[in-house]
Order: C-alpha cells, then structure tokens, then sequence
C-alpha cells in the first residue's frame, strides 16, 4: 500500500542520512528507485541509484514464490521488514566492495563484520536478526554458542585459509551451516565478524565508523580481544 510504502521511504532516507554522519566520506545515492525484478534481485545499485526489486518483497506466504519454489528460508525473508536493512546493505556494499580483500577467512568475517556495525549506526532500531536474515531460534543459538563457533573458526589456521572450497560452507547462504550443525544458521563467519568488530569498538571508544571502515582485519582482531 501506498502507506507502507511511504513509511519504507522515510525508514531508508532517516538511515541513509545516519550512514552520511557516522560515514561522510560516502557518496549516497542520488535517487532511488522501484521496479520489477522478473523475481530475479531484490537490490540493485548503480553509480549514483539505489533500486529495489518490489516482486522480492510480496509477503514470505505468496503464491508465486510457492510456484517458483523459493526454498523457505529465502521466502521468509520476502516481505517489507527487511526492505530497508537490505537496501541499506545493498548501498554499503555497493561502496565499500571494490577496495577489500576478501582472500581470507578472517578478511570475509571483517569486512562483512564491519558492514554489519555501519548497520547498527544507520538503523540502530532495527533487530539485530533482520539485519543479518536469521530466526529467533538461530539468534539464541549464536548467543549460546558464540564460544564454539568462535573455537571452530580459529582451529587448523582456519582465519588464515584462503582455499575458498572450504570457505564456502562458512560464508554460503543456505538453510543452515551443515560443516557445523544443522542448527548453525548460515554465513556463521559474518555473524562471528560482527561480534568481534562490535568487541574492537566498545574497547576502542575513539574510533569513528568512518575510520574503523579502513582499519586492517587483523588490527581489529587484535585489539578487539574478542573472548566469548
């Protein structure tokens, strides 16, 4: 409805005005604009536009997702309340892909970790579990296992590993984990990420977001003293 779509619209302009203050350096987008994916992307971005695919936001329960057999765990996350979020996602990674590399575990975990953090600052009322797309039942799980998790990332040099073979279970999107357990939701490395970026700022109070953004993954490990 006209409605919701309004309130969508001012959700993600008050969070893209929060991403310019706690991120001056990016470029917001110019415009933004809705249009039909033919259900094939919910985010697109382009140079100065910021596009959102309406057909991948119907309501998890539509009829065409049950035809084109989305698996449930993707059709739960097809309605509005994760609009916003994955728009605001869609937009940061849009702007900070080029420059990172992604050829480890540890430099996945925090670049996504510190993705997740300009989040936080962007939409701090939004859950914690619609910004990253899990359940509630797979929240409490990474709360009640986070010092496993933390334990399975670290084994066998594991951070260290660049065989993107045996990356992928842990970064892949999916119905859960399965190298872990069926209850591990997955991309469990971005999860972790987070954690340990949240842990790097609450200890490094004099860090913007801005700076914290160009800061090396290793740096922020250190000095995170991430410990669950």
């Amino acid at each position: 409805t006209d409605e919701v779509m309004l309130n969508i619209e001012n959700q993600l302009g008050d969070g893209l005005k929060r991403l310019k203050y706690h991120l001056p350096q990016t470029v917001l987008p110019k415009r933004y604009v809705s249009f039909i994916s033919g259900f094939n992307y919910n985010i697109t971005t382009m140079d100065s536009t910021l596009g959102i695919g309406l057909d991948m936001y119907l309501g998890s329960e539509n009829n065409y997702y049950q035809m084109l057999k989305y698996p449930k765990y993707k059709a739960r996350c097809m309605n509005t309340n994760y609009m916003v979020s994955d728009a605001l996602k869609g937009w940061l990674i849009h702007c900070y892909d080029k420059n990172e590399q992604l050829n480890n575990l540890l430099n996945h975990m925090i670049f996504y970790g510190k993705l997740y953090y300009a989040l936080d600052a962007a939409i701090p009322d939004v859950e914690d579990s619609i910004k990253i797309q899990y359940t509630s039942t797979q929240m409490q799980y990474c709360k009640n296992f986070q010092k496993n998790l933390w334990a399975y990332c670290t084994q066998q040099n594991r951070l260290y590993n660049n065989d993107l073979k045996e990356l992928a279970p842990l970064i892949s999107d999916g119905p859960f984990t399965a190298v872990i357990s069926k209850e591990c939701p997955p991309r469990i490395a971005m999860y972790i990420g987070w954690q340990v970026v949240r842990a790097y700022m609450n200890k490094n109070t004099n860090v913007s977001v801005e700076k914290l953004m160009s800061t090396d993954a290793q740096i922020i490990l250190s000095k995170s003293k991430y410990k669950p």
